[in-house]
């Protein structure tokens, strides 16, 4: 798999977590949360891949079960990502990874 199809699916496992799970504590279950994806190539060979959205809730890192459908997202992206984490934010967090070219 290239880099390209790994910047993809980071943002696809993201952002999918973002639009299912960051909607405000208070917020009915009807009102999707507000989330901004950024892509940035600070140089050769890395890309920079942050998700701001408006939950506060922490990002729980799940152990599915055989099998299972979902809960994949987050080993996913630390399989993929050289480096990653969740910044706080006064409006909710940012998930930030960092992918990096094969050398």
């Amino acid at each position: 798999m290239g880099m390209t199809d790994d910047v993809v699916l980071v943002v696809s496992e993201l952002m999918t977590n973002a639009v299912r799970h960051a909607r405000p504590s208070c917020a009915p279950p009807e009102r999707p949360g507000n989330c901004r994806l950024t892509l940035e190539r600070p140089g050769p060979g890395t890309v920079w891949v942050s998700v701001a959205d408006s939950s506060g809730r922490r990002l729980v890192r799940r152990e599915p079960a055989d099998g299972a459908e979902s809960g994949r997202g987050l080993a996913v992206v630390d399989e993929l990502a050289a480096r990653w984490l969740v910044r706080p934010s006064r409006t909710g967090k940012t998930v930030w990874a960092e992918l990096l070219a094969d050398a």
